[in-house]
């Protein structure tokens, strides 16, 4: 019959990890971070992500910005300049006075005039393209085209699903305006 009251030995009595033990999982597992994360997303990648959620966000704050001032507001999408500006219903590029540091014109990018984004010649965005940009059942060659939103938030007749890509080498971000609900969602 054993004896109930047994000394164990020192390695049944161990309850945790000793920290050498700690250390090289760490080891291990910071190696293959190290290996993985660079080769899954890259710095143009992280960018574009930047440039598909702005796009989104400018949209967004349009039609947010049609219900509260109850007037039409808009974007206007021109791939073949490779730009994008936000405009009321005068047609006139809305100043976005809330994005400047100390309300000085000159650190709003572009031309301190309105809210335009330049993605050829906005720093931030170097080498990404607004293109293949299009609304379901417009000529492709119809470009620029506007996106806009009435009163009540809702995307005019014209706007009625429109799509717009961004892309940087070869990733691309389909970006689209659903044209009964505005619905704003990427793929």
């Amino acid at each position: 019959m054993p004896r109930r009251n047994a000394p164990r030995s020192a390695a049944a009595s161990r309850g945790g990890f000793t920290l050498i033990e700690i250390l090289i999982v760490v080891l291990i597992v910071g190696i293959a971070g190290a290996l993985v994360v660079p080769s899954m997303l890259s710095a143009g990648t992280i960018g574009l992500q930047g440039a598909a959620r702005l796009i989104v966000a400018d949209l967004q704050y349009a039609q947010n910005e049609a219900v509260a001032s109850g007037a039409v507001r808009g974007i206007e999408f021109d791939p073949a300049a490779n730009r994008y500006r936000m405009f009321d219903e005068n047609d006139a590029t809305i100043d976005l006075k809330w994005m400047r540091v100390g309300g000085r014109a000159d650190t709003v990018p572009g031309d301190g005039t309105g809210h335009t984004v330049d993605f050829s010649t906005d720093p931030r965005f170097k080498g990404f393209d607004l293109r293949r940009t299009r609304t379901d059942g417009l000529d492709p060659g119809q470009l620029p085209f506007r996106v806009t939103f009435d009163e009540l938030g809702a995307p005019t007749s014209g706007s009625a699903n429109a799509i717009i890509h961004i892309a940087f080498a070869e990733n691309a971000y389909r970006i689209e305006v659903d044209g009964f609900t505005g619905r704003v969602t990427v793929q």
